[in-house]
């Protein structure tokens, strides 16, 4: 939760689908240095990590046969030049625990195994420091030429992911004031847009809500989740206003969005998972808070059951 300052992971994940060529081709290039084409998004937890990979094999018509694959990805405290930062408390689900490593980060492939249990292809990487001016010029360049033939709109686009991930890295380095300007650059080049996306919009108003919050301006915080609420509900937006009125101490209102953000979470999926498991952790904490130790057991032994 926004008031747990954890310690950095020495090993993070990663869970997705591949087929099994990309899998052959991980196998082969054991103790080689490669490297994502832009920004990484990983977890601590591995759970969160297990349920994006899924087990198994399925089917995609698109794609066809596909496997699940967690990617263990190794944080020695001795590299020099990986970037990286937590911004469990910034992305859209606070409580997914995200981890984000910059453009140009490099690894070395260590391994790649199959766990039975888990019907889980791992593919073990390594940070390194290894090719790191390489790959930032070569990424630079392809971004310049790919970027030549996108209309002004596209371009725009592109640069305010880039300006908002940005801002997410001045937040988890303590550099509120330098995350708001960025947020807010990206705002009104967007606002004054011909045809200003709304979605980016109210995006970039829960990103400074969530600055106010780690500054500890539950109100201004507020005003802006509110602002963001109008614009289009969801339960992310419930429970990081669940969040805001907890940090004011106000446990009723904390409760009342929580309990919407579970709600929309059981009409969304109404056989479970893992994010419902989340919500009845943070109604745990809230009555743990007042001093109902009996009540809070409750909701975290549901959630412990949901995320299980």
């Amino acid at each position: 939760m926004l008031e747990l300052e954890l310690p950095l992971p020495s090993i993070v994940y990663r869970g997705t689908q591949m087929s099994k060529t990309d899998i052959e081709l991980f196998r082969e290039s054991k103790n080689c240095l490669i490297s994502p084409n832009g920004f990484l998004s990983t977890t601590r937890n591995r759970e969160v990590a297990q349920f994006y990979a899924g087990s198994g094999v399925s089917t995609s018509r698109r794609r066809g046969e596909i496997h699940a694959v967690i990617f263990e990805l190794v944080i020695p405290s001795d590299v020099q030049s990986i970037v990286f930062a937590d911004i469990s408390y910034l992305s859209k689900m606070i409580d997914e625990q995200e981890f984000l490593f910059d453009i140009g980060t490099t690894f070395i492939v260590l391994d790649v195994t199959y766990a039975d249990v888990e019907q889980t292809w791992i593919i073990r990487l390594i940070g390194s420091d290894q090719g790191r001016n390489i790959v930032s010029k070569e990424y630079i360049e392809f971004y310049r030429e790919h970027t030549k033939y996108l209309s002004p709109m596209i371009k725009l686009g592109e640069f305010l992911a880039i300006v908002g991930r940005l801002a997410w890295i001045d937040q988890c380095q303590g550099k509120y004031k330098d995350a708001q300007a960025k947020l807010d650059l990206a705002y009104e080049l967007e606002d004054q847009n011909g045809s200003p996306c709304q979605q980016m919009l109210r995006n970039i108003i829960v990103d400074n809500g969530t600055i106010h919050l780690l500054m500890g301006q539950p109100n201004l915080a507020l005003n802006c989740y509110l602002r963001a609420d109008k614009m289009r509900s969801s339960s992310a937006i419930f429970n990081n206003i669940g969040l805001a009125y907890r940090q004011k101490r106000q446990w009723e209102k904390t409760l009342e969005f929580f309990n919407k953000a579970l709600a929309r979470h059981q009409q969304d999926w109404p056989n479970g998972h893992y994010r419902i498991g989340i919500t009845l952790d943070n109604i745990g904490r809230v009555y743990n808070a007042q001093g109902k130790y009996r009540t809070a057991l409750k909701f975290h032994l549901r959630g412990l059951k949901m995320k299980s």
